[in-house]
Formats: C-alpha cells, structure tokens, sequence
C-alpha cells in the first residue's frame, strides 16, 4: 500500500528532473491555463502540488502573489532556486498536505493544479479542500493526466503508470473528475482535452526507477493490446518502444 512518505521519498529523489523537465516546464498548457485563470494584479493564487515550481512562476508576474505548496520538501527547494533564477519575489513555499490544507476558508481567490492530482491518496479529500479554500466565486484551474471510458484501455495506462512509478494512484475519466467538482461545490466552466505525447526513454528517466521496472513498462509497451497501440499511438523502432500519446484535461472550476 503507497503512504505520503512512499510519495514524499519518490519526488525527494526526482526533484531535479522535474526542474528541467521541458514537459513540465515549457509546454503550451501554461499558457492555457495563465488564459483560462485570467489573471489580475490583486489575485492571490495557491498553487497546489506545484512540483518544481513551474506554474507558480508562469502565474507571478501577473498577480499579487502565488503561495506554492508541495508535500515534499526537495520539490520545494528546486522552486527556490527557479526564483532566484527568474528574479520573482512574489512567490512564496510552505510545506503542505493538498488532502489538509492549513488555510481558513476562503482564503485564496483562485487554486491551481497541474499534473499532480493523480498522486493523491485520497482525490475526493483533496478536491474537497481545494474548493474550501477558495473564495466564493473564485477559480480553480486544474490539469492532469486522463483515463478513456473504455475499461481495457483505462486499465492499460494506469498499470503502466504504476509500473513507471508507484505513487500513481490514478488518472480519472472525465465524468469522474466532474463527479469530484461537483462534490466539492465547484462548477465546470470550461473542460479542454488534448493530447501529449511522450518520448518514453525520457519519461522512464524522469521516474528514477530501476532497470529491471524500466524493463516492465517497456515490456507492457511492446505486449499492448493492438487497440492499445492505436489509441496510444505507441511507436516502435524495431520492437523498442519508442513514444505515446495520452490524454489530458484541463479544467476551469468555480467555486460557487
């Protein structure tokens, strides 16, 4: 059974990769979600699970301040050094659990999120708290990996995720994550699907994982249903894999 320590020590040992990580870093869906949170120069933003630190610094120049908050503490100390690079001094870190956040409600005007919420151990916890935390009417903007509604292949990405790294408890299917929303008194605005694609050699790496788990998820590649590699768009050369593709939905939430 995976535990915040198993989670913590997971990205304590990842935190530079996700630093330069250019998936996490310079990727369009920053500026999808900069447009969809419409920032303004009062705004105050938590960004929750913010990893290395990536959305927090793309939000900063366009509010009043961004509190970045991580369950790890090395995550926390790779947003440090992002600061320091980019000269921000508007983003403030605090070690904080998404599942209990130490806020008042009400505290924030808007939250975001971005690829993280498929760590969470307790996902209809952590919505919950987001949503209280968030001023009414204010906005939650979220991103993360997604799961399709066809059972074989929601049960393929997921394994392999979970091979890739342990700490991955899920990604939802779209009328999950709006179940999750409307649990927590949040409001669907926009709902945005796209697809990412990923060389797997990369992705693998990132995870820090050992060879022979490495070899597991390559295997689950190559031994993919044929529906499996069409929808993944799974490529070869020869019989090493190569990249997929995967589904991602970002959200716009509020809080009503």
């Amino acid at each position: 059974m995976i535990t915040k320590q198993d989670t913590k020590e997971q990205f304590a040992r990842t935190s530079q990769s996700y630093l330069t990580s250019a998936t996490h870093a310079k990727n369009i869906d920053l500026d999808i979600m900069l447009f969809l949170l419409q920032p303004h120069e009062q705004m105050s933003v938590l960004d929750v699970a913010t990893g290395a630190g990536h959305t927090a610094m793309k939000i900063a120049p366009f509010v009043r301040e961004v509190l970045a908050t991580d369950l790890t503490e090395e995550m926390l100390e790779r947003v440090e050094e992002l600061k320091a690079k980019r000269n921000i001094t508007n983003v403030k870190t605090m070690v904080a659990d998404a599942e209990d956040l130490p806020f008042e409600d009400g505290a924030f005007d808007a939250v975001t999120c971005r690829i993280a919420p498929h760590h969470f151990l307790e996902i209809r916890k952590a919505v919950t708290e987001i949503g209280r935390v968030i001023k009414p009417d204010g906005l939650f903007i979220l991103e993360d990996s997604i799961s399709p509604l066809d059972n074989e292949l929601d049960m393929f990405i997921n394994t392999v995720e979970r091979v890739r790294d342990r700490t991955h408890i899920r990604s939802y299917t779209i009328p999950e994550w709006h179940d999750l929303a409307s649990h927590a008194r949040l409001a669907v605005e926009e709902t945005l699907i796209f697809r990412k694609r990923h060389d797997i050699q990369d992705w693998i790496a990132r995870a820090a994982i050992s060879e022979a788990d490495g070899e597991q998820v390559l295997a689950l590649f190559r031994e993919a249903s044929p529906m499996a590699k069409k929808y993944y768009e799974i490529t070869f050369d020869g019989d090493q894999p190569l990249s997929f593709t995967d589904d991602k939905v970002m959200l716009k939430l509020r809080r009503f």
